[in-house]
């Protein structure tokens, strides 16, 4: 099963079809075009910071080495270890690429396929029911302020009277 992390735009509501055509399914994990084609791979997914970073970084290797004397190997293995971080980065990358387009990430799903995993977000994002407005008065029947004193608790039930 491969994981997916849903990134939909800032106007999707939980429950309604708003923004559903633009969610982006972002695999975690390798991305081995990443490892071939960085270059590549970064334009293609419109990671301009990203894009820059990488140029500068490999021309600063190629430069800074060759000024120091080093072979032309070793600054290959450079080279492909600059390639290997963004491959494994990549999912970063991307959901970072997104969140700069103004996506936030909304869920994160497992499937055997992306459709399978597109699916059950649907299927799940669909069920579900906007939440309901909070009241707009305080209930009568509870005080809004209790005047005792709260002890201090550390642990996993920070409100005393709430576990009973």
């Amino acid at each position: 099963m491969t994981t997916y992390s849903v990134h939909l735009p800032a106007e999707a509501t939980p429950g309604s079809t708003a923004g559903l055509d633009r969610a982006v399914l972002v695999k975690d994990g390798f991305h081995w075009l990443a490892l071939f084609f960085p270059l590549l791979w970064l334009l293609f997914n419109r990671l301009w910071w990203a894009l820059l970073a990488f140029v500068v970084l490999t021309v600063g290797v190629v430069l800074t080495g060759r000024a120091a004397g080093i072979s032309d190997q070793i600054l290959a293995v450079l080279d492909i270890l600059i390639g290997l971080f963004v491959a494994i980065s990549a999912s970063d990358l991307k959901a970072w690429g997104l969140a700069r387009r103004g996506y936030t990430i909304v869920d994160v799903v497992t499937g055997s396929s992306r459709d399978e995993a597109e699916r059950r977000f649907f299927d799940r994002w669909l069920e579900r029911a906007p939440l309901a407005p909070a009241p707009s008065r305080p209930s009568a029947t509870r005080p809004t302020h209790d005047p005792r004193p709260q002890p201090q608790v550390l642990g996993l039930f920070p409100d005393p009277g709430a576990a009973r």
